[in-house]
């Protein structure tokens, strides 16, 4: 999921309505291939797909710079919801905060990113299902920022509940509505608006 790290160049660029925040991208999609999908729209600068340190595989998100605002805008209009290796792609401008005291003394509070996020709760997943199986299955609802399946302790086992986060509340509720008591795996899985943080 994107951390402060990821938008830290955000922060001290100009013309910000140039760079684009990219989701629900396929594990198998590399910088050149978005490229590729976003040279249709307008010449891109930069194109990153971020990737987990440890792992060595796709976060499953990326930044892109286009050479225009109205490059960027196209780019959202006709790639957001753009079917790329077969996952509709999320489109938008980065959601970093925007106060009126500018970044300068905001690096000492981790931002909210995104900013209004909505975690759902997930119960009887079935055993088989890892994170990033559970991200995708719920991938095609939203923008999914954060996927974690809880495993005992002990044995390392997935104890069959999890969460997933959701970019907006309206993806959440969406995601709710579509997918309680849908079948993943062969177990009807069920799926709720986590409380608390």
């Amino acid at each position: 999921e994107p951390d402060e790290r990821d938008f830290g160049s955000f922060r001290s660029e100009p013309a910000p309505n140039t760079k684009l925040y990219v989701g629900n991208i396929a594990w198998n999609v590399d910088s050149k291939m978005l490229a590729d999908c976003f040279n249709g729209v307008g010449i891109t600068e930069l194109e990153e797909v971020m990737y987990d340190r440890m792992l060595g595989k796709s976060r499953g998100f990326a930044f892109v710079t286009l050479s225009t605002e109205d490059a960027a805008k196209t780019a959202i209009e006709k790639l957001d919801g753009h079917e790329l290796e077969g996952r509709p792609l999320r489109v938008n401008y980065p959601q970093v905060p925007r106060g009126g005291g500018g970044f300068g003394g905001g690096f000492g509070t981790r931002p909210s990113i995104p900013a209004n996020p909505a975690k759902c709760f997930v119960a009887n997943i079935p055993w088989s299902v890892d994170d990033q199986g559970l991200q995708e299955f719920f991938s095609s609802h939203g923008t999914v920022v954060d996927c974690r399946i809880l495993t005992d302790a002990e044995s390392g086992r997935s104890r069959g509940i999890g969460f997933v986060t959701f970019a907006t509340p309206d993806e959440a509720n969406n995601a709710i509505s579509a997918l309680d008591g849908a079948e993943l795996g062969g177990r009807s899985i069920r799926v709720a608006l986590a409380t608390g943080r």
